[in-house]
């Protein structure tokens, strides 16, 4: 039980150390780009669900469709 907690623990603070740059820097240009008057700030957050939805729909079909072939082989 107190392995299972610390790999979760360890995935949890792995990956969100590796996400900490990306948000930073998407941070500072949603800033610049707000502050300049190029949009709302719901019309960025509908992008970014937008696209992330997108993205994470893309991966999975690509990942369902090389475990096929992995199969198939």
């Amino acid at each position: 039980m107190g392995a299972l907690y610390s790999a979760c623990l360890f995935l949890g603070v792995n990956n969100a150390s590796s996400v900490q740059p990306v948000v930073s820097i998407e941070r500072t240009v949603f800033y610049r780009e707000k502050a300049a008057g190029m949009y709302t700030p719901l019309a960025y957050g509908a992008a970014q669900v937008g696209l992330t939805t997108v993205e994470i729909i893309s991966k999975t079909y690509l990942y369902h469709v090389n475990q096929l072939l992995i199969m198939i082989v």
